[in-house]
């Protein structure tokens, strides 16, 4: 897999371990994991 997210474990906080090609990229990966905290992301869909 050339980029994706993790989470760790932490008793306070929230531990995001994010990986990619390019420092852009791994950014985007950030943003993906943090809204993924927020929100399960595969339940949201699109209103037509």
């Amino acid at each position: 897999m050339d980029r994706g997210f993790t989470f760790h474990d932490h008793p306070a906080d929230i531990t995001i371990e994010c990986w990619a090609p390019s420092l852009i990229k791994a950014f985007a990966e950030a943003a993906k994991a943090t809204f993924e905290v927020i929100l399960d992301t595969s339940s949201v869909k699109p209103q037509e």
